[in-house]
């Protein structure tokens, strides 16, 4: 090795290995190992690419909507040691009230349930259930629906703000948030789940499938654990901004008139407690 040869003050970017004079160094853009003079891009770009991605994942997801094409879909349920012992049929009217006995027992001769055989892990051969037939504490029984189509949702939903512990998300109407009747994977929580995978998104509360509006949610459990409460235990505060048409008078007041319906849409108003709400 040459003995003249000396260490420079020079430095090389890790990110994009770009060589940096002692002068570059000490650019406030010089942020080793994210970035340098020559790759650093400002928070609010690197944000807005972020929620850009996010949003074109949430279409790609969305397009076709993954319940507009024909699957099979399996719903399961655990049965309760008060049902153990009991045939089917039972258990389905005991835990499930809001269908009769009537269409659980048509439902149970389409053979559609099914559970693990004893001593079988699941995802082997599957024993097919008849209403007579008894159910024991913790088994796991599903109810199969082939050929499934759900029916259309609105899709365009809108990416707002993310950091490293929330996403806050502007939900279109229709469009459940969780899987319920009809729906399963025409939901946010299906698309959520895809989009943002591996990260697994939990909302900090819920908004009826017509309604459109702000959605936060968490990045992990912890957080979630956080957030929920707040929202269950009204500490949250909420603020709703309204259009109007035509002059109010004063400042401040309450609508207490019910609105009629115009050009055939609904408009309903009811008193809670004292408050006034309106839809």
């Amino acid at each position: 090795m040459d003995p003249g040869l000396q260490e420079t003050d020079s430095a090389l970017c890790f990110r994009c290995q770009a060589p940096l004079t002692a002068a570059e160094q000490r650019d406030e853009r010089y942020r080793p190992p994210d970035s340098c003079p020559y790759c650093y891009v400002a928070p609010e770009e690197l944000s807005r690419v972020l929620l850009g991605e996010r949003e074109e994942a949430l279409r790609h997801v969305a397009t076709p909507l993954p319940g507009s094409q024909p699957y099979t879909s399996v719903r399961p349920f655990l049965v309760p040691a008060e049902q153990a012992g009991r045939s089917l049929l039972e258990c389905l009217v005991g835990l499930f009230p809001n269908l009769s006995e009537t269409e659980w027992r048509e439902r149970c001769g389409w053979e559609r349930f099914r559970r693990a055989r004893p001593g079988e892990e699941r995802g082997a051969a599957m024993e097919i259930l008849e209403a007579s037939s008894v159910v024991e504490k913790g088994q796991r029984i599903e109810q199969i629906f082939p050929d499934l189509t759900e029916p259309e949702v609105a899709v365009d939903i809108r990416v707002l703000y993310e950091d490293e512990a929330l996403v806050v998300l502007n939900k279109p109407a229709p469009l459940p948030m969780h899987p319920s009747g009809r729906f399963n994977r025409n939901t946010l929580e299906y698309l959520l789940d895809r989009a943002f995978k591996p990260i697994r998104l939990r909302p900090a509360h819920r908004l009826d499938a017509n309604t459109t509006g702000l959605v936060i949610c968490a990045k992990n459990r912890h957080l979630a654990g956080k957030l929920q409460p707040q929202f269950q235990e009204g500490k949250v505060r909420k603020v709703y901004l309204a259009r109007i048409q035509g002059d109010l008078s004063g400042a401040s007041g309450v609508v207490r008139r019910l609105f009629r319906p115009s050009q055939g849409r609904r408009v309903r108003a009811w008193w809670m407690s004292g408050q006034v709400c309106l839809r």
